[in-house]
């Protein structure tokens, strides 16, 4: 389904991506919806380099996973530890997919 066609509504935000060795880095994240296909979002994250990497999945996971743990596919959600309301977007790769 091609997205770009209908409006939409993008909502910046920051992001935390877990590396190896237990170290992480502070990206820039947009939460993207469309009008012609109000049952998802897709959720959009931008290296430093200005690559960007993006998933699609339901509305409905996203907005579960704000109050408990969500989902049991390649994308779970959750809400985020610590004292500052957020989510927490988790993306496990299959074993077919390419490894990034």
């Amino acid at each position: 389904m091609d997205h770009l066609d209908g409006p939409q509504l993008k909502v910046g935000t920051i992001g935390f991506v877990a590396l190896a060795d237990d170290e992480g880095a502070v990206i820039s994240a947009e939460l993207v919806y469309w009008r012609n296909d109000c049952l998802a979002a897709r959720l959009v994250l931008s290296g430093p380099d200005g690559v960007e990497v993006g998933w699609t999945f339901a509305w409905d996971l996203l907005a579960r996973g704000l109050m408990f743990p969500a989902g049991d596919g390649d994308i779970t959600v959750q809400p985020a530890p610590g004292p500052i309301g957020g989510v927490e977007v988790s993306f496990v790769a299959r074993r077919s997919a390419a490894r990034v």
